[in-house]
Order: C-alpha cells, then structure tokens, then sequence
C-alpha cells in the first residue's frame, strides 16, 4: 500500500481533494492511501507512517522549502498545483491510458525554484508523482514535455544546455523509476516559447526528443520547425 497523504491548513478543500483522489485510486483497484491532514502535524504522522509522496496544497506552499529540506531526502514533496487543487483533479494520466489518449506530462519550474538551484528536485518530483500507478508499457507511450513555467509565452527559452539537462534529468528519474528501456523508448520534448530559431539547437539534443510548441504553430514560419533538420 502506497500512502499519498495531503497537507494543508486542514480546510475542507484540502479534504476533498483527498477524497476525491482516492475514489480516483480505488476505481484503478490502485494500493494507494490518500489523506488529508493540517501541517501543523505533519512530523507526528510522518513518524508515524512511512509515506511515498507529501502533497502540499498551494496556500501553503511557502511550507515547500523547510517540508522538502526536511523529508525530501527519502520522500517526494510537491506542491499541488493551483488548477489541479481548484478543479479537484486527481485522474488526468491514468485517465488518458483508460481512454486510449497519449498522455502528455507537463512539468517544469518557476523561476524563483530556478534561482534557488531546486529545479533538479522539482522536476524529478513532479515526474515521480506524475507516474504513479503507471506501469512501465504505459509509459514507454507517454510524453513527458519540460515547460519552464517562466518560459511560458513570454517570450523567453531555456537555453540549450539549460533544457539537454532538464531533459537528461527526467529520462534518468524515469530509468530509476521502471528500468532503462522504458526511458530509452519515452518521449521527452522541451515547451516554452519554441521557434523556428531556436527549434534546431534544441531538437538536435540527445534527450530532447522533439518539442511542444503553443504560439507559435500559429504563425507562417511554424512549416521551419516542423522542418528543422531538413
């Protein structure tokens, strides 16, 4: 049994999205325990159970750092994102596979996390938590797209060394998690402010395997990504 518990400041939202997440799990016949509970006691549950994943729920991120420091040597602590916890979304990827859609996993970093040197752990935990209950034949068919969250229509890239890194990280984590053919036969691309410049120096990196492209399909030159390497 795998154990996902949530912290927060033990509001109602908080345990809903708990609930809502295991009805998720138990409707896969997944072995995962979700719960909610107050951060205010989070080192006497902690000492209490082993956990595999420590959610915080987003009013409480400022508790990312000091929980992370603490735990996140053995455990992985993440941070809800804000639309997952507003919509009460747990299914998304599982939810993908069940209908036939390729799952495409977004992850990436704000720039405050880049600034702090905590991209590496970010990623690798968000990816972490995002496979959970995949099995490694489904993820041999999934996408995994790092996205630098301050890269996001504004214009600014990652540059190329910065992205072959985020990338290599993400294929090593995945090895970790299932073994090295499952990461060799995943698809990992690079999204964020993508163009027909940038778009070859990025797609000729070894573990960027293509990319994710949002404004800029929209224009004339999209025909130049597409077309990169010809």
């Amino acid at each position: 049994m795998k154990r996902v518990y949530l912290f927060c400041d033990n509001g109602m939202s908080t345990s809903m999205m708990a609930q809502r997440m295991q009805d998720v799990a138990d409707s896969h016949n997944l072995p995962i325990e979700c719960k909610a509970f107050s951060y205010k006691i989070i080192q006497d549950i902690i000492e209490k159970n082993t956990l595999d994943c420590i959610l915080i729920g987003p009013q409480t991120k400022f508790l990312f750092d000091e929980i992370n420091k603490k735990y996140g040597d053995k455990t992985p602590v993440m941070v809800i994102d804000p639309t997952d916890y507003g919509m009460m979304d747990a299914e998304k990827v599982l939810k993908a596979f069940e209908h036939g859609i390729t799952p495409i996993m977004c992850c990436g970093e704000t720039l405050e996390q880049r600034e702090q040197g905590v991209t590496m752990d970010f990623i690798r935990q968000q990816v972490k938590v995002g496979f959970q209950g995949v099995t490694a034949d489904q993820a041999k068919t999934a996408v995994i797209a790092y996205e630098p969250i301050w890269a996001i229509g504004t214009g600014k890239t990652a540059t190329t060394e910065q992205a072959q890194e985020v990338c290599a990280e993400i294929r090593k984590c995945i090895a970790e998690i299932y073994d090295d053919a499952t990461a060799a036969a995943i698809r990992i691309q690079y999204g964020g402010s993508v163009n027909a410049k940038t778009a070859p120096d990025l797609f000729a990196q070894a573990d960027i395997d293509g990319g994710l492209v949002g404004g800029a399909s929209l224009k004339a030159d999209f025909g130049q990504i597409v077309n990169y390497n010809k």
